[in-house]
């Protein structure tokens, strides 16, 4: 009976999505599996009325509109498509466009208390914060070794990589997708320093965890990642610009670390020398994204307004690759979400996404938008450099934080009357 009344009462369901946005940064197995009793949850716990009533639409249409139309337009793009097989598999993988705006966004009234909105924050910042730990035990575990008395640290693998950087460090998510994830945790823990959503105090532990994290990012070494924490911490200086003199010397001193992390990234270096040595002229044969930017550019420029068609975009992309002698040892997609997006559902689909992120920005309230422009920051650097979308890592949590953070379901700036906001939604009391 409890369990039921649980079930019932819409707070088994909550609790699920507490594990699932908990495993999101840690385990792909762990995230899938813990999507099930979450979506199970969420139909055994009923209120179907309620929650498909304009009231509810209304305060989810922003991920409604904008993630559904994307999914949809994929689906329309079939129509023109020839590989239908690969077309339905990609629709596979970036089901979660679907997924989460249904049931996060349509969901129990629970979700709207501020408790549960913390709680939130507070498990996808500790699932990151775990995971990292556990990386970086991991590499010292590898690195330290003891041997007739003496302690060594040798961090090289494979006589060349180290340990500690990029896909050696970040073996379980691609660095690019896993840096998004511990960017975002990090501008959480430094924001919460000004609204003081998570906790009025403790802002000493919320620096030390942004600095912890920080220090991941170097570690994860991706470019696009370095290169999104350097526009984030410039944006929380003028975030912080009229605040109290030591949220702005915080700021500063944060972009100071910044921009030391990404002068000092050993693959930023990498990128620099090669370039001085090699001059402009040879940039496009040392760096690969140049090559297909350009044969992706040159399929947009013959495909305009209907694209390729969600199935076709990778066979025509290898075509290209073949007709202008370009080698790649692995299958390459976009490496850009703006022009995947516009190969793979035409310029609508491009238009949609462009919209679907820049309109939030004048729809939400201050704090909300502070925390939402910290999430885009992160998700376009990536999406500059990365088919972020064709990862169920990227989609998923694009998909979650957009539906949070653009719906009325996380609400940062104020906390909603329990017993008139609960007694309008959910119908009466007896629901409850």
């Amino acid at each position: 009976m409890k369990l039921w009344q649980l079930i019932r009462g819409g707070n088994l369901n909550l609790y699920f999505f507490y594990l699932v946005i908990f495993c999101l940064p840690i385990s792909r197995k762990l995230f899938t599996i813990s999507l099930w009793p979450w979506i199970l949850t969420w139909f055994l716990e009923g209120q179907y009325k309620i929650k498909l009533s304009s009231s509810y639409i209304l305060r989810n249409k922003m991920p409604l509109i904008f993630l559904l139309g994307s999914y949809i337009l994929l689906f329309i793009s079939l129509i023109w498509t020839d590989n239908k097989e690969a077309g339905l598999n990609k629709i596979g993988i970036e089901s979660s466009l679907f997924l989460f705006p249904v049931f996060l966004g349509l969901n129990n009234s629970r979700y709207l208390e501020k408790q549960s909105q913390q709680r939130i924050l507070i498990s996808f910042v500790a699932g990151t914060i775990i995971i990292s730990l556990f990386l970086l035990f991991r590499s010292l575990f590898f690195s330290i070794s003891y041997d007739k008395g003496h302690l060594s640290f040798y961090p090289i693998v494979n006589h060349v990589e180290n340990i500690f950087f990029y896909s050696n460090f970040s073996y379980i998510i691609h660095p690019t997708y896993f840096g998004m994830m511990v960017l975002f945790a990090a501008a959480i823990c430094l924001m919460d320093i000004k609204y003081k959503f998570l906790a009025e105090k403790f802002n000493a532990v919320k620096i030390i965890l942004a600095l912890f994290l920080l220090l991941q990012i170097f570690l994860i070494s991706s470019r696009a990642i370095m290169m999104a924490l350097i526009i984030l911490m410039v944006w929380i200086t003028i975030t912080f610009l009229y605040r109290k003199k030591i949220l702005l010397t915080l700021a500063i001193i944060f972009t100071i670390i910044a921009g030391l992390l990404f002068i000092y990234n050993p693959r930023v270096n990498y990128l620099i020398s090669t370039y001085d040595q090699s001059g402009s002229g040879e940039l496009e044969s040392l760096n690969e994204r140049v090559i297909i930017w350009g044969v992706a550019f040159r399929l947009v420029e013959k495909n305009l307004l209907l694209g390729l068609g969600v199935g076709d975009v990778q066979d025509k992309l290898e075509v290209g690759y073949a007709d202008y002698g370009y080698k790649f040892d692995t299958v390459l997609n976009c490496h850009n979400q703006f022009i995947e997006q516009w190969l793979s559902s035409g310029l609508a689909g491009l238009l949609l996404l462009l919209a679907g992120l820049i309109i939030p920005i004048f729809k939400l309230g201050p704090r909300t938008r502070a925390f939402y422009i910290c999430f885009i920051i992160v998700t376009v650097c990536a999406f500059m450099f990365e088919s972020t979308l064709n990862r169920l890592w990227g989609v998923a949590f694009f998909s979650i934080f957009y539906t949070l953070l653009t719906s009325k379901n996380l609400n940062y700036n104020h906390e909603p009357k329990p017993a008139k906001n609960l007694k309008t939604l959910r119908g009466s009391k007896s629901n409850l």
